[in-house]
C-alpha cells in the first residue's frame, strides 16, 4: 500500500461512517500525492500546478487549495460549488481553505443514524470532487497575462472611488514602463520600469476615507543611499504621509489635510487636492528621474575613483621611484 492510501486509510479508520462512496477516491491523470510529515493529513498536486490538502479534525475536513505562483484571477462564481461563506482566502499563505462544519454537515465520527436526517455526509470522495470543481472555476478566471491583471485592477480601484473623473484615472504608461505580475492576487498596479526600478499603487480605503498609495522599491544593486533617496523624493512628494517600509522600499500616501479623500465627491470637499493614479505615477516618474540622476553622478565618481587608483598602481608598477621623482619635479605627466 503506498503512502498516500496508507493515510487515507489511518483517516478512515477513525471515522464510523465508512461507507465506499465516501473514501474509495480515486485519483485522476495528474493528480500526485505529496508526502507530508503528518499522518492525518492528505496533500496532492494537480496537473496545472495547484496543490490541495485536507485533514480531519474532530469529525469534520479542512481543506485547501493552494494556487500556483503568480496566479492572478477574477472573483469566483461559487453558487455551483460550495456555500460562499465557506471559503476563506489566505492571502499569505495564497490558500483557499474552507471546513465542513456547518450544521448541515455530517460528523464523520459518529454514525449517520444519530445525526439530523438530512445531513450531508462529505468524505475524500466528494472534497476531490469540490476542489476538482474550485480548480476549474480558477483556471476560467484566471488573467491571462500581467497587461490584464494592470487593466482590471485600475478599473476596480476607478469602481472603488467616487471620484471618477478621467484626469485622475485615464493612466497610460510611457515607453520602458511595464506592467508586471501583481503578488498574491492583490487589486494593486505593478510597473517595472526600463530603469528596473519596480513602482507600485493601490488604492487604501480604510475606515471609508480612501486614498491612494505609491511605492517604488530601488535594485539592490544601486549605490545610492537611503538618506539620498529620502532626501529625494521630500522634494518630490509630500513628507507628511512618506515612510520607509523596507530597505529598498519607498512609500508615500496621499492622506494629507489638502488631499480629497476619494470615498467622497469632490463637490464635497471644496479647494482639496485631487491625486489618483495618474497623478501618483507622474510623482513616481520624478522621484525616478532625480534618482537616477543622482546614482549616476554617485557611479561616475566611482569610476573616477577606480581610474585614479588604477593609475597610482601603474605609475608604481611600470616606473622606478626616482624617474617618478624626476617626473614629478619636471610636472610631467606621463599620461
Amino acid at each position: 500500500m503506498d503512502v498516500f492510501q496508507e493515510c487515507l486509510q489511518k483517516i478512515r479508520a477513525r471515522c464510523a461512517i465508512q461507507d465506499d462512496e465516501y473514501w474509495d477516491l480515486a485519483l485522476e491523470e495528474g493528480e500526485i500525492p505529496i508526502a507530508t510529515e503528518r499522518d492525518d493529513w492528505i496533500s496532492l498536486s494537480s496537473k496545472e500546478g495547484f496543490v490541495v490538502g485536507f485533514g480531519l479534525q474532530n469529525g469534520s475536513f479542512d481543506v485547501g487549495v493552494t494556487l500556483p505562483p503568480g496566479f492572478n484571477h477574477d472573483e469566483l462564481e461559487l453558487s455551483a460549488i460550495m456555500i460562499p461563506s465557506r471559503l476563506q482566502f489566505n492571502f499569505k499563505e495564497q490558500t483557499y481553505w474552507w471546513d465542513y462544519r456547518l450544521f448541515f454537515d455530517a460528523n464523520l465520527e459518529r454514525p449517520l443514524e444519530t445525526q439530523h436526517r438530512d445531513c450531508y455526509v462529505s468524505g475524500p470522495v466528494q472534497i476531490m470532487d469540490t476542489c476538482r470543481s474550485l480548480i476549474q472555476e480558477l483556471k476560467a478566471k484566471k488573467h491571462k497575462s500581467p497587461v490584464e491583471t494592470f487593466r482590471k485592477n485600475l478599473h476596480y480601484m476607478r469602481d472603488l472611488s467616487a471620484i471618477q473623473d478621467d484626469p485622475y484615472w485615464d493612466l497610460k504608461l510611457e515607453e520602458g514602463e511595464t506592467p508586471i505580475p501583481s503578488e498574491h492576487n492583490s487589486r494593486t498596479l505593478k510597473i517595472q520600469t526600463k530603469e528596473d526600478i519596480m513602482v507600485q499603487m493601490g488604492f487604501n480605503d480604510y475606515c471609508t476615507c480612501g486614498y491612494i498609495y505609491g511605492h517604488i522599491r530601488l535594485p539592490s544593486s544601486f549605490h545610492i543611499t537611503r538618506e539620498e533617496v529620502l532626501s529625494i523624493m521630500g522634494s518630490k512628494v509630500e513628507l507628511d504621509g512618506l515612510n520607509m517600509e523596507q530597505d529598498d522600499i519607498y512609500k508615500w500616501k496621499k492622506e494629507r489635510y489638502d488631499d480629497a479623500l476619494m470615498s467622497f465627491p469632490l463637490a464635497l470637499q471644496p479647494n482639496k487636492r485631487v491625486s489618483g493614479p495618474v497623478q501618483v505615477m507622474e510623482e513616481a516618474r520624478g522621484v525616478i528621474r532625480a534618482v537616477m540622476a543622482a546614482e549616476s553622478e554617485l557611479c561616475m565618481n566611482k569610476k573616477r575613483e577606480m581610474t585614479e587608483t588604477i593609475r597610482e598602481e601603474l605609475m608604481m608598477n611600470a616606473c622606478h621611484p626616482r624617474r617618478v621623482a624626476v617626473w614629478t619635479e619636471q610636472e610631467f605627466d606621463p599620461f
